[in-house]
């Protein structure tokens, strides 16, 4: 029997202690906890979160490993971190984990729709008796969050969402779980389940559409439509090798930076083993 005690730092006044036992080492017992700092820090848990936290269980019970509940588990702890970080109070607090739940119900890329998951997310907050003022609010959120939302936007617009520290968070929280081991593990998952090859035969050939992005010349509708790769590797250049450049909050750059770093090194030790060098 073996036992491993992890530490792990909350907050400067909290810290919890998660132990974890391996019965044997041919039939483990691994249990893996998803805590927030919010909750270790002895925060209540409305119910109106905990109602949320079944809802969006239910509805992407069927998605594969890239937009599942874990993902969402992982934006909502990331989301708490950067919300106590970032001084929000504590009713922003509760609109950020609510978003942060709801952001991934009726995706576009399984739903076909850009505005099915606000309008379910808006209809489960109103079946609950929220405020129209949070109904709004959250659908507001959620309707901004993804990537390619941001592409093609006004300055105007621009300067709305980054005025808004709610959405700044939800949106740096869900590009954190793009970035590092768990993006890597995600995109070849999605890749697998689109059945996109690993990688082609000419290198990687989206590196001229990631530039096109970082520079505003392709619009929203060009990136969402076809034209993109089937290449899996091809989606760290037009995608996540820009996030670290794209994150709006001092604490979600921080935390990006060694993300980034991970994919960098990982993407120098995925190219030296498929040309045998490494």
């Amino acid at each position: 029997m073996y036992r491993f005690a992890l530490r792990f730092t909350v907050h400067p006044t909290a810290v919890a202690t998660l132990t974890k036992t391996t019965l044997s080492n041919a039939n483990p017992n691994i249990a893996i906890v998803y805590l927030t700092r919010r909750a270790m820090s002895g925060a209540p848990v409305s119910l109106l979160v905990k109602k949320c936290v079944d809802f969006v269980k239910a509805e992407l019970k069927d998605n594969d490993a890239s937009h599942d509940y874990a993902h969402i588990a992982r934006v909502r702890a990331t989301a708490a971190s950067l919300s106590i970080d970032e001084s929000l109070s504590k009713e922003d607090q509760e609109l950020c984990e609510l978003a942060a739940l709801l952001h991934d119900i009726d995706d576009w890329k399984y739903s076909n729709s850009e505005t099915a998951g606000r309008e379910k997310a808006v209809a489960f907050l109103q079946s609950q008796g929220c405020s129209d003022e949070t109904c709004q609010r959250v659908g507001w959120v959620i309707q901004r969050v993804s990537f390619h939302d941001e592409l093609g936007r006004t300055e105007e617009e621009k300067a709305a969402c980054a005025a808004d520290k709610v959405l700044c968070i939800v949106q740096d929280a869900d590009r954190l779980d793009a970035l590092g081991a768990v993006g890597v593990a995600r995109t070849f998952t999605y890749g697998g389940k689109k059945g996109r090859s690993f990688y082609g035969d000419d290198g990687p050939t989206s590196a001229e559409r990631g530039d096109a992005i970082m520079s505003g010349k392709l619009t929203k509708e060009e990136y969402m439509g076809a034209g993109g790769s089937e290449v899996t590797i091809d989606h760290f250049y037009e995608k996540l090798l820009l996030l670290r450049g794209m994150m709006k909050t001092e604490s979600g750059r921080k935390k990006a930076e060694s993300r980034h770093a991970f994919m960098v090194e990982f993407l120098a030790q995925f190219y030296g083993e498929t040309m045998g060098e490494r």
